[in-house]
């Protein structure tokens, strides 16, 4: 049944690999600076040329994807390419596999995401809290790239594309009978969009330290869905913007806002609620639509620093591994957020809070591991790579 999709992804997957991999790129000297500053007061940067990774097994229990297993790692070099490939596979079914990144160019960046996820998701009432009405499983393919070009030594504008496709199977009532209609939510959709990016920033945006980020795009383009008789034009606003301060050589702190519209997006790719990158600790999915805004503020403290120990018992393991210094960091968070939709209107807020911890290895790459709490959903546990702001 997936075969066309599972192609799709496929391809999509190589294509971004291929952009990303592009060698030989000199990053201007402004931006340089700018990566520099992100490591301010932090461990020494490696000034030579050659590339820098990591790796790491991923081992855990969420109540959304049971037990999970899998792998994840960073590659970056001084010129300003950082990869983070990783995957990992959930004893409730839950497949995810990703690449995000930056590669820099002569006067700019290409900078980007592609994933593939295959989640057992249950589907709520849009009414009040709401209960479980039916749940699938869902394959989805979502890839973000933009070619950004550097206009001065903190703005970057240029193209952004976004194509996102949903598609579910195994479409089941709450009480596990099967499904002869689908509900909106688990029927297939699509959207492919195209338009200008703008970003502000005064620190690397990968490993904010010091400085703000601001970014907003306008993309315009089609959306599909099974319940269209012909494709729409559709639309989307993305507006995002976050502070990094440092309290004092020890702690720091993060703060960020963010909005997303949609026009006529398909209900199985809008926007949701939940996860590591709206409100952590919050159910995800179960809350969707059209609009969304959300907010969080985190506290970082550097706990151990330039510890040489892992990276050595890894080299033990594998020869190939570089032995190289790995920092922690404690963190604690708040996040906050609502959904809404011309269809049902607004959802009500959601809050989450929790701690976590996150893997240095200097000066960018960086792994995360953060317990959310809400109390609508309990606890969630978020495993996965780059800083969460």
């Amino acid at each position: 049944m997936f075969n066309k999709f599972g192609n799709i992804m496929f391809w999509i997957l190589i294509s971004i690999i291929s952009v990303l991999s592009i060698p030989g790129a000199v990053l201007s000297q402004e931006v340089i600076n700018t990566h520099t500053k992100s490591a301010q007061s932090e461990e020494p940067i490696n000034n030579n040329d050659k590339l820098q990774y990591v790796v790491a097994p991923i081992l855990g229990y969420s109540t959304d994807e049971g037990f999970i297993i899998g792998g994840l790692s960073g590659i970056t070099r001084p010129d300003g390419l950082i990869l983070y490939p990783y995957s990992y596979y959930g004893t409730t079914g839950r497949i995810i596999v990703k690449i995000e990144g930056e590669v820099p160019l002569r006067s700019g960046f290409i900078s980007g995401s592609t994933a593939f996820r295959r989640i057992a998701r249950d589907l709520y009432s849009p009414v009040g809290d709401g209960q479980v009405i039916a749940k699938a499983t869902v394959d989805r393919v979502k890839t973000n790239i933009s070619f950004l070009k550097s206009v001065s030594q903190n703005v970057q504008i240029g193209p952004s594309l976004k194509f996102d496709m949903s598609q579910a199977s195994d479409i089941e009532s709450a009480e596990g009978n099967p499904l002869v209609i689908a509900p909106d939510r688990f029927i297939k959709g699509s959207v492919i969009l195209l338009g200008p990016q703008f970003r502000y920033r005064t620190t690397d945006t990968m490993r904010p330290y010091d400085g703000t980020i601001i970014s907003t795009s306008i993309l315009a383009g089609r959306s599909n869905s099974d319940l269209f008789i012909n494709p729409r034009f559709d639309l989307s606003a993305d507006f995002s913007a976050a502070l990094a301060k440092p309290v004092s050589n020890l702690l720091r702190f993060y703060i960020r806002g963010m909005t997303k519209f949609q026009l006529e997006t398909p209900a199985s790719v809008r926007n949701h609620m939940g996860g590591e990158s709206t409100v952590r600790g919050h159910l995800e999915h179960r809350d969707y639509g059209r609009r969304l805004v959300a907010g969080r503020a985190q506290l970082n403290l550097k706990t151990i620093t330039n510890w040489l120990l892992p990276s050595q018992i890894m080299n033990k393991l594998w020869d190939r591994l570089p032995i190289q210094p790995i920092s922690y960091e404690t963190v604690a968070f708040y996040d906050a957020g609502a959904v809404g939709d011309p269809d049902f209107g607004w959802r009500k807020t959601r809050n989450g809070f929790g701690c976590g911890l996150r893997v240095i290895v200097p000066p960018r790459i960086v792994g995360h591991f953060d317990i959310g709490y809400s109390a609508d959903s309990g606890y969630r546990i978020y495993v996965g790579a780059g800083e969460t702001l």
